[in-house]
């Protein structure tokens, strides 16, 4: 059974994700949390299919929260969902451990696409896509 969680302190976006998802995967599980320390304490906790993360508060690093995440679940793949341009965080990011990265303005299909891709242990965008930024 799918498994995901969404840490997003927006409760719009949260919300719009998660019915996004519950579109497409309507046997899922999904829970949200707001703050770095309720994703921590929560993926401590249980096991999850997949998270999805913003730069959840002012002041905390989300490269730091993906290295405690990878620390904790080394194997749940994290898809970083975020209002920073790709060109400008998406390689820290990916290199922190995450396995995709999503700039907030997505469409719909993109993000059913990223969370496809990340489940099938694979990077999006594809490695393909991120050779001009490494």
């Amino acid at each position: 059974m799918l498994k995901i969680i969404i840490a997003e302190n927006n409760a719009a976006i949260r919300q719009g994700v998660k019915r996004i998802l519950m579109g497409e995967f309507a046997d899922a599980t999904i829970d949200e949390v707001l703050t770095e320390n309720a994703l921590l304490q929560t993926i401590a906790d249980n096991e999850y299919s997949l998270v999805i993360a913003d730069v959840l508060t002012p002041g905390t690093s989300i490269t730091e929260a993906i290295k405690k995440m990878k620390m904790l679940r080394p194997k749940t793949p994290v898809l970083v969902l975020s209002m920073y341009p790709f060109d400008h965080y998406a390689v820290s990011f990916l290199k922190a451990g995450a396995n995709g990265y999503l700039t907030a303005s997505l469409v719909p299909e993109k993000l059913i696409t990223a969370v496809r891709t990340v489940l099938k242990g694979k990077t999006f965008p594809a490695r393909q896509a991120l050779v001009q930024w490494y």
